[in-house]
């Protein structure tokens, strides 16, 4: 997309090889250079707050090309610095997240987007899942609240765009909440039989500056 012609490889390994690591710094920054000091960012999330249930609604199914994004007070906004010459994504990202919740699950969404010149957003690819099923789909494993966990990200649908000069990357990332889900509470029991009165606490997860994301850029 974007030069619209067609490309070809010999095989979907060689995607790999070209991913640029970009680390989930302080300030919101995807960066490429790792902090030699351990820090996180904080979110939180309200899952009894359902004041914001039509903005859920008319944002959940985003365009391909987007005006604006909501955080919808469930993510954060990191973002690549200014693209100084076109560039190719090719390929599918994946990403290592650590990070700490003060439950015992959670529903982990991440969506990269180009973040257009003119201001726009364009959807690249996204990622869905639930954190007790990350690392086994076969097996529910809870999380220990306030441990530092690691979720490995993989699997991501594959795209092939050119990013243009003057673009940033914007990696969106946080919990699902929305009317059109089965919104998980995090107490560790049956998602299917949670309620709003599971909510308890607002949920605290901590994103560390360890976690990173993987993009395949040809520079």
């Amino acid at each position: 997309m974007g030069d619209n012609i067609w490309k070809s490889a010999n095989s979907m390994q060689e995607f790999d090889r070209t991913k640029v690591k970009y680390y989930l710094g302080e300030g919101l920054k995807l960066g490429e250079n790792k902090s030699g000091k351990l820090a996180f960012t904080t979110l939180s999330v309200n899952f009894k707050d359902r004041s914001d249930v039509d903005k859920f609604v008319l944002t959940d199914n985003p365009e391909l090309v987007n005006e604006s994004i909501q955080e919808k007070d469930n993510s954060l906004l990191f973002t690549t610095d200014t693209f100084e010459k076109d560039t190719e994504l090719t390929g599918s990202f994946s990403a290592s997240l650590n990070f700490s919740v003060n439950k015992k699950d959670c529903d982990i969404v991440a969506e990269l987007y180009q973040l257009l010149p003119d201001g726009k957003y364009f959807l690249l690819s996204s990622y869905l899942n639930r954190a007790s099923y990350a690392k086994d789909r076969s097996k529910r494993q809870l999380l220990t609240p306030g441990k530092k966990e690691t979720i490995p990200v993989t699997g991501t649908p594959f795209v092939s765009k050119k990013i243009e000069k003057g673009s940033k990357l914007l990696l969106k990332i946080g919990v699902k909440k929305s009317p059109a889900w089965q919104i998980n509470y995090g107490t560790g029991k049956d998602v299917s039989t949670e309620t709003i009165e599971d909510a308890g606490a607002p949920m605290e997860i901590k994103w560390y500056n360890d976690s990173f994301i993987e993009i395949p850029l040809k520079k």
